[in-house]
């Protein structure tokens, strides 16, 4: 028996899958656990389980790559998949691994990009809004989701080995697996002058991909973005074009969700009066697309890119590269918006 589950990397998303290893503990008497992002992650352990001895596998994912889903998809697995909001995944990261919160932001965009590459008729989709349900109920469904009988049994015998009481909730499982935080992310924790924009506004962005829902229009903020004169660190105002031909701005290494995409970046020039060439090209592994031409001497400009992402798995960077040397100049980068093609106007 596979039990496919996938989760955010959260409190939700680990809690679920340590409640489906113990339906399947409950239900077969032990399982083989595998953790995957790709599919050789699966073939390591595979060949290695006695199947005369174990009965069934939980394979987990946090942040399946593309080939990962594919692979599920031809299967047919029944897959849990364990939803959770941005803000909570951004809090998860922060407070229980230690990192920073610009870290933790990027690695919510690939996680909520990740799950919606997901979209299949053998998924059941676990959101927070589950957290408040009986937990009795939770394993009863998950149960009858997999196929696997007597669903109450399984239900009591797991709520007996988590030592919870008969009446406790989903959530009162997660604290109780220690996972914190169990409640959203406050965005006045998190440190503005480490992201240098409104944590709030980014969140907002990424609520609106979902399963099964067309993507939105992405605005990534310009303080995202990194200053290549100054490594790490990000741009702040006008960029000087003295010097020679070299990379202006890069990153900010976001994710995006599977589909094809329209980038609209808004640039300012000022004092430009020898005027140069400017490349400005989106990649992910390699170049999706690119766009050369003259700088003016100045004012307020806009360009355009049509790309496709395959695989939200791999970060996103837009970049900026001036091709001749410039004795001055200054250029701001203003702007930088994605479209889905199908909502293009």
């Amino acid at each position: 028996m596979l039990f496919s589950v996938i989760g955010t990397p959260s409190a939700l998303g680990f809690s679920g899958c340590s409640l489906i290893r113990m339906i399947a503990d409950a239900a077969f008497g032990s399982h083989a656990s595998i953790n995957a992002t790709f599919p050789d992650d699966i073939k390591k352990v595979w060949s290695n389980i006695d199947f005369s001895v174990t009965k069934a596998v939980v394979l987990f994912s946090t942040v399946p790559s593309k080939p990962l889903v594919d692979l599920l998809v031809s299967t047919r697995a029944p897959t849990v998949i364990f939803s959770d909001d941005f803000e909570a995944i951004v809090g998860f990261w922060e407070e229980t691994q230690n990192t920073n919160s610009r870290e933790a932001v990027r690695i919510a965009t690939q996680a909520v990009c990740s799950i919606n590459l997901i979209a299949d008729t053998y998924i059941l989709a676990v959101k927070r809004a589950a957290l408040g349900r009986k937990l009795h109920d939770t394993i009863g469904n998950f149960c009858e989701f997999y196929g696997i009988e007597d669903p109450r049994s399984v239900a009591a015998a797991v709520i007996k080995h988590a030592s919870m009481n008969p009446q406790s909730t989903f959530a009162d499982f997660i604290s109780q697996q220690q996972l914190v935080p169990t409640t959203q992310r406050k965005p006045e924790n998190i440190r503005l002058d480490e992201l240098g924009f409104s944590f709030e506004f980014m969140a907002d962005q990424y609520a609106k991909i979902g399963l099964y829902k067309p993507n939105p229009a992405i605005f990534w903020p310009t303080a995202l973005f990194l200053d290549a004169a100054r490594p790490g660190e990000k741009i702040k105002g006008p960029i000087d074009l003295l010097g020679p031909s070299r990379f202006l701005v890069h990153g900010p290494y976001m994710h995006l969700p599977a589909g094809d995409w329209r980038v609209v970046v808004v640039i300012e020039v000022s004092e430009n009066t020898s005027r140069n060439k400017l490349l400005v090209d989106v990649a992910s592994q390699c170049v999706l697309a690119g766009v050369i031409g003259p700088l003016p001497e100045s004012g307020l400009f806009e360009l355009e890119m049509q790309f496709r992402i395959d695989d939200p798995f791999h970060p996103v960077e837009v970049r900026f590269q001036i091709m001749e040397g410039a004795i001055e100049g200054r250029l701001w980068l203003r702007q930088v918006v994605f479209h889905p093609v199908q909502n293009a106007a």
